[in-house]
């Protein structure tokens, strides 16, 4: 790693298996991922990380930092090493919950709506717009449930682009309509979204990707927070 980091691999017998790394940081987690159980691992700077650092000092702190991270790194590969198969980690009792609460908003909508769609010539006029909703955020469920963790960390930030675009496209003239005086739902068809819905779920995404990729800026370094 750093400025000199040919040079000194120039001088390194052949036989030593060699990585390039941009940063100190990444030079420790890519000696975490190469490392096997029983095996030391010794970290050295050396002088080909001089220039990415404005003194002795600096380097240190951040050598030390990066030692520490490894012991973090190691317990969450133990956490992920006991956790049990998805089927042993179905929250059954979560599921009801979930249940009971759609169950008593359907009785709710039902009950509040039935006498409106009666005007109108259909008193489940309004419980059939509400039970083909629950049926989307039912297949939601199943499709979020089944999708591995790994996927959400790899496209977090893919996410959060798409979701910036769905709060941009709600003032797309023929898109975008208004309700209320606010402007921010979106017309597809029969259906109408509130695109902010998702964001929610995207910026949770973006952040854990972001805490996880920049663990060691966001606990050492004020930048890392910014």
């Amino acid at each position: 790693m750093g400025r000199d980091a040919k040079q000194m691999a120039a001088i390194i017998p052949s036989s030593c298996e060699m990585r390039d790394a941009e940063n100190m940081q990444q030079a420790v987690e890519l000696a975490h991922q190469l490392a096997k159980s029983g095996d030391h691992v010794l970290l050295s700077p050396a002088c080909a990380s001089l220039d990415q650092y404005k003194n002795f000092a600096q380097r240190g702190e951040m050598f030390v930092s990066c030692g520490k991270a490894v012991a973090v790194m190691k317990k969450s590969s133990q956490l992920k090493a006991s956790y049990k198969p998805i089927e042993s980690r179905f929250d059954f009792w979560l599921l009801l919950a979930a249940i009971a609460l759609v169950g008593f908003g359907i009785v709710m909508v039902a009950s509040a709506s039935m006498p409106r769609g009666a005007l109108r010539g259909d008193e489940f006029r309004f419980v059939d717009r509400h039970l083909v909703a629950v049926l989307m955020g039912v297949m939601g469920a199943v499709l979020v449930y089944f999708t591995p963790v790994e996927w959400w960390k790899r496209y977090s930030t893919h996410l959060y682009v798409v979701g910036l675009l769905l709060l941009a496209i709600v003032f797309i003239p023929g898109l975008g309509i208004s309700k209320n005086g606010a402007t921010r739902w979106v017309v597809l068809g029969p259906i109408s979204l509130q695109t902010s819905e998702f964001m929610k779920l995207f910026v949770v995404l973006f952040l854990a990707g972001y805490l996880v990729r920049r663990q060691l800026e966001v606990a050492h370094t004020v930048w890392g927070v910014v």
